[in-house]
């Protein structure tokens, strides 16, 4: 009888990807469908550049369920680059989210109207 690392082990995922599964953790839900969509496609996209860790890691479950190779059939970077992205080994942006809040507030306490750019760092992983 397998346990839930064994199953991780041989999907290639981290045993919390496969919790949220079994647990049908929301996020898993909309991506599984999202995946499905994805999948009937006529020709699948190279990659995809998913707007955070735990949709792109909700992806990526849903994929290698269905026999998809990740990123051999199809690449996947997240923005964000938290802890998902990391045991997942998931290739994700890096947002100074940190650094975004402070000035975001800098700028509405100084009731000015500027934009700036902030740097970020593609940090590559297994995914790409």
């Amino acid at each position: 009888m397998s346990n839930i690392r064994d199953i991780a082990k041989e999907a290639g995922v981290s045993v919390t990807t496969v919790s949220r599964i079994i647990n049908n953790h929301p996020y898993v839900t909309e991506e599984k469908q999202l995946a499905q969509k994805i999948l009937k496609q006529t020709n699948l996209p190279d990659a995809l550049i998913v707007t955070n860790d735990a949709h792109c890691a909700g992806l990526y479950a849903e994929f290698q369920n269905q026999g998809i190779k990740v990123p051999e059939d199809i690449a996947l970077i997240s923005y964000e680059n938290g802890e998902l992205s990391q045991v997942n080994n998931i290739t994700s942006i890096d947002l100074p989210l940190l650094q975004m809040g402070d000035r975001s507030v800098e700028l509405i306490l100084s009731d000015s109207a500027t934009s700036e750019e902030l740097p970020s760092k593609l940090i590559i992983r297994k995914s790409t």
